[in-house]
């Protein structure tokens, strides 16, 4: 059975042994124009792998003197420039240690054209992600694409990738197979409460900002304190993981989940309509 996107990402991300803490923000310029600044932070047991398997690779090398100690980021930070797609430059890149003392990086990205950019959210580039074609094609991570037309107003439109659908016939499932259907949603439900406490932290967030007050827009969460604001998605995804009835919603695959999910009044969490097109004027 397919996933939702949010499904793919919370399945994926839990079978990690630490948390992730991401926020991705597009910053964008009358003209189209504009820069994406990406933070990353990792949790210790995540950030002391990468460590290890950097100082693995750089003991094999044939020299005598010390191996220099590996800048575990830096394949994220360059690595993201493909990824957003063409005509992107890394302008300047940092790292940060975030409240919780996590390491990641802060970098920020500069792009011509917002209509050739693509941002896809909670995935960071790691070695060996090419080579495996079939987790490739498999990837449902949030992904969105953007329209945009000066003029006053000038008019941004952040659309969202296709969600997967059912695949055929999965409404006919025999009573067997619900049962175990059942049982699996139960025991992923029991295994995100145990989880909860492990995942403390991880968070994935994408905001868009634009360079005037936002004259209208349909986006559902627009900031009253920064009126050229929309949050596109914050995901605290330790309280959602934590949450017995949450993990219920996400194994089923009923296309209104994340709806289902919002009206949990889960903390913090923000997700526009992932089937609706984001319309911003400014």
């Amino acid at each position: 059975m397919k996933k939702t996107a949010l499904i793919s990402i919370l399945a994926t991300l839990s079978l990690l042994s630490g948390c992730i803490e991401s926020t991705t923000l597009l910053d964008l310029k009358r003209d189209g124009s504009g820069q994406i600044v990406v933070r990353e932070c990792f949790s210790p047991q995540i950030t002391q792998m990468m460590e290890g398997m950097g100082g693995m690779f750089a003991g094999m090398a044939e020299s005598e003197q010390p191996a220099e100690k590996a800048d575990i980021f830096q394949d994220m930070i360059e690595g993201n420039i493909a990824d957003f797609g063409p005509g992107v430059e890394l302008v300047k890149s940092k790292r940060i240690t975030n409240k919780q003392g996590w390491k990641g990086y802060e970098a920020t990205y500069a792009f011509k054209d917002v209509n050739q950019l693509t941002v896809t959210i909670g995935d960071s580039d790691q070695d060996g992600a090419e080579e495996d074609a079939e987790v490739e094609e498999e990837d449902n991570s949030p992904q969105f694409t953007f329209q945009f037309s000066a003029g006053d107003p000038a008019v941004l439109k952040i659309i969202p990738a296709p969600m997967d659908e059912p695949e055929s016939g999965q409404s006919e499932a025999g009573a067997e197979e619900a049962m175990a259907e059942q049982m699996g949603n139960d025991m992923m439900a029991g295994m995100g409460a145990m989880m909860g406490p492990m995942l403390q932290g991880m968070k994935l967030a994408f905001i868009v900002r634009v360079e005037d007050d936002i004259k209208q827009s349909n986006a559902a969460h627009r900031s009253e304190k920064h009126p050229n604001v929309v949050t596109v998605m914050y995901m605290p995804v330790d309280k959602m993981i934590g949450n017995p009835e949450a993990m219920k919603i996400l194994q089923s695959d009923d296309k209104d989940s994340l709806a289902r999910i919002e009206k949990m009044n889960i903390p913090g969490l923000k997700l526009e309509d992932p089937g609706k097109t984001i319309e911003i004027e400014f």
